[in-house]
C-alpha cells in the first residue's frame, strides 16, 4: 500500500507567516507536528503536537508543547480510552499547571451490548478540588436501531438533575410520526410536540406543531409538502395557528432541472390576505451534478433585490478550482472575496488561496480563512490564513491507513464514479453495530435493488451496485441505521 501524506504546510496570514513539519507512522497516522514561524529571516520553533495510537489506531494522546526559552514546555494535552468494541469511552481534557498534569474537562460514553450509544457527553469540569457533573444525555432504541428517546440531565454537585426528554415514535418505515419534548419540575411536564404524516415512499407530506398551554395541546404551526418525485419536494405550505384559525405564512414552490438538481424556489408571503413575493434562490448545476451558482433575492419596493451569490468552478476531474461570492448592489452583482485552489496531478490540493476585493483588484484577505485538508492517511489538519501551501510525501507500509477506523457518527458518501455505466461503489460509516437497510429507488419511488439488509459491524463499509438491469436515469440510494436516515441521488448513464 501506498499513500501521499502533508509533508509540509506553508500558512500566511495577515499576523505571520507558519510553517508545519509532519511525522507518521507506518499506518499512515500522524504522530508529530512542529509548528514554526518565520521571524527574522529564519523559521524559529512555536509549537510541537505529538499523538500516540493503540492497535486498532485510534488516537490515545494528543500532547501540545509550546517552545520557551530554549526547550519545550508542556500546555495541554487530550487522553482517550476505548472499549474493547474500539468505541471511545472518554475523553480528558488536561493542562499543565504547577509540574504536573491537571485535569479540566471529561467526557464518558457508555453503550448498549450492540455498540450503540447509550449515554454521551456525560460533561464535568474540575473545580480544583473533584470533578464535578455538568450535564449528560442518555438515549434508548428499538429493535431496529431508531432512537426513541433523548434523555437529558444537568449536573448538581454529584448528582444528576434531569431537565427535558426527547420521545420518538416511528411507522413500520422507519419514517418519525411523533415528537415529544418535555420538560422536569418535580414531574414530567408536557412542553411541545409535534406529529407527521408520509407518503408511500417515505416523503412527509404533513407536520403539525403543538405546544401544551393550561393543561392542554393548543395547535402552534404546521406544513403542508407535495412532491414531483421521490424526496423532491415540489410544493411546501407553511401556516400559523392564529386566534382560533389556520393561517397562511409562506408558500413555497420548488423546480428542478433535467437531473432532478434544484433549480428554483420561489417564496411567497401571506399579506392582507393574498400571497406576494417574497424570496427566490436560484441554483444550477453541470453534468456531472456539481454546483455551480447559487444565487438569493428577496423582493422590496415591487422588485427583485439581490442579495448575495455564489459562483464555483471545477477541473476536469472534479476539482473545486474557485468560489466567487458576491453581493447585491442596485442591479449588479458586486465581488465580495473570492477562493483559488490548485491540484497535483494526484488531484490533492497545493495552494489554496483566499482574497477580497477592494473596489479595484483582489487583494489577500484581513480576515483569515479557515482551511480543512484530508490526505490518503485519513488525517485532518485544519489551517487558518488567506494561503496555504502544501507538499506531499509517500508512505509505503502493509498497514492500511486507520485500521478498524469507526466514525464518531452515521455517514453515507457520494457515489463513486457518478456518473456511472453499469457498476458504481458506495462508502458508508457506522460508529456501532446496527441494522442496516441500503436500498435503491426510482425516480417513482419504486425500489429496483436492495444492497444491504442486516446487522453491520461499526466501521466503514462499501458496497458495488450493479445496474446491468436498468434503463438510463437518476436514481436514488437510501441509507437507514440506528435511526440515521440519508438519501442521495446517483446518474446511470448507458
Amino acid at each position: 500500500n501506498f499513500f501521499y501524506l502533508v509533508d509540509t504546510a506553508i500558512v500566511r496570514s495577515p499576523y505571520d507567516t507558519t510553517r508545519h513539519l509532519y511525522a507518521f507512522n507506518e499506518s499512515a497516522k500522524e504522530t508529530l507536528d512542529v509548528t514554526q514561524k518565520w521571524k527574522d529571516g529564519v523559521w524559529v520553533d512555536s509549537l510541537l503536537t505529538t499523538a500516540t495510537y493503540d492497535a486498532n489506531h485510534n488516537v490515545l494522546t494528543d500532547e501540545t508543547q509550546i517552545w520557551s526559552n530554549g526547550q519545550w514546555s508542556n500546555t495541554e494535552r487530550w487522553v482517550y480510552t476505548y472499549g474493547p468494541m474500539a468505541n471511545k469511552t472518554s475523553e480528558v481534557f488536561e493542562y499543565w499547571g504547577d509540574g504536573q498534569w491537571e485535569g479540566y474537562y471529561r467526557s464518558g460514553y457508555t453503550y448498549e451490548a450492540t455498540g450503540r450509544l447509550q449515554s454521551t457527553w456525560t460533561e464535568q469540569r474540575w473545580d480544583s478540588v473533584q470533578w464535578e457533573n455538568d450535564e449528560r444525555h442518555t438515549y434508548t432504541y428499538d429493535a431496529a436501531g431508531r432512537k426513541l428517546s433523548d434523555l437529558y440531565e444537568k449536573g448538581s454537585g454529584s448528582d444528576w438533575v434531569p431537565f427535558s426528554r426527547l420521545s420518538h415514535t416511528f411507522d413500520g418505515n422507519g419514517n418519525r410520526l411523533t415528537q415529544l419534548y418535555e420538560t422536569w419540575s418535580g414531574a414530567w411536564e408536557n412542553s411541545a410536540r409535534s406529529t407527521s404524516t408520509y407518503d408511500v415512499n417515505g416523503d412527509k407530506l404533513t407536520e403539525l406543531r403543538e405546544s401544551w398551554v393550561f393543561s392542554q395541546w393548543k395547535n402552534s404551526s404546521r406544513e403542508t409538502n407535495t412532491y414531483a418525485a421521490v424526496k423532491k419536494v415540489s410544493t411546501s405550505l407553511r401556516e400559523d395557528w392564529i386566534g382560533d384559525q389556520w393561517t397562511n405564512v409562506y408558500f413555497s414552490t420548488y423546480t428542478y432541472d433535467a437531473l432532478w438538481n434544484p433549480s428554483l424556489r420561489f417564496v411567497q408571503a401571506w399579506k392582507d390576505s393574498e400571497w406576494i413575493n417574497s424570496a427566490r434562490v436560484e441554483t444550477s448545476y453541470d453534468s456531472e451534478d456539481r454546483l455551480l451558482t447559487y444565487a438569493y433575492e428577496y423582493w422590496h419596493n415591487d422588485q427583485w433585490t439581490k442579495v448575495e451569490r455564489f459562483s464555483y468552478a471545477y477541473d476536469a476531474t472534479g476539482n473545486l478550482l474557485s468560489s466567487l461570492y458576491e453581493e447585491g448592489s442596485g442591479s449588479d452583482w458586486v465581488n465580495v472575496w473570492q477562493q483559488l485552489q490548485t491540484y497535483d496531478e494526484g488531484g490533492r490540493p497545493t495552494t489554496l488561496w483566499h482574497y477580497t476585493w477592494n473596489g479595484s483588484e483582489w487583494t489577500p484577505t484581513d480576515d483569515p480563512q479557515y482551511w480543512e485538508i484530508v490526505d490518503d492517511g485519513k488525517n485532518e489538519y485544519f489551517y487558518q490564513g488567506y494561503a496555504v501551501a502544501l507538499t506531499y510525501r509517500l508512505l509505503l507500509t502493509d498497514v492500511p491507513p486507520g485500521g478498524q477506523e469507526v466514525p464518531a457518527i452515521y455517514t453515507l458518501s457520494q457515489n463513486y464514479p457518478n456518473p456511472f455505466n453499469p457498476s458504481t461503489t458506495i462508502r458508508y460509516g457506522l460508529p456501532a453495530r446496527a441494522a442496516v437497510t441500503l436500498n435503491v429507488f426510482n425516480t417513482l419511488g419504486q425500489r429496483v435493488a436492495v444492497l444491504v439488509n442486516g446487522e453491520v459491524e461499526a466501521g466503514y463499509h462499501e458496497v458495488m451496485f450493479n445496474a446491468s438491469g436498468l434503463s438510463s436515469g437518476v436514481y436514488f440510494y437510501q441509507l437507514q441505521a440506528g435511526g440515521f436516515v440519508q438519501t442521495r441521488k446517483l446518474l446511470l448513464v448507458r
